[in-house]
């Protein structure tokens, strides 16, 4: 399920008109996949996501 929503977000960022959409789905998707691991105190599965946030986040800021 995840892996289709973050197909649907790339094919939102690739369109103009709903890139916006796709910026706003593509984080959502991670974050909730950070708070299942936190959740689910899988632990070791943080460190991935954790460089995802850091190196994605220059992009957001100056988007």
């Amino acid at each position: 399920m995840t892996g289709a929503l973050e197909i649907v977000s790339v094919v939102l960022i690739a369109l103009p008109a709903t890139r916006i959409v796709g910026l706003m789905l593509g984080p959502t998707i991670v974050a909730v996949a950070i708070l299942t691991v936190v959740r689910k105190q899988d632990l070791l599965h943080l460190a991935p996501f954790g460089a995802l946030v850091a190196l994605s986040a220059p992009t957001a800021i100056f988007y």
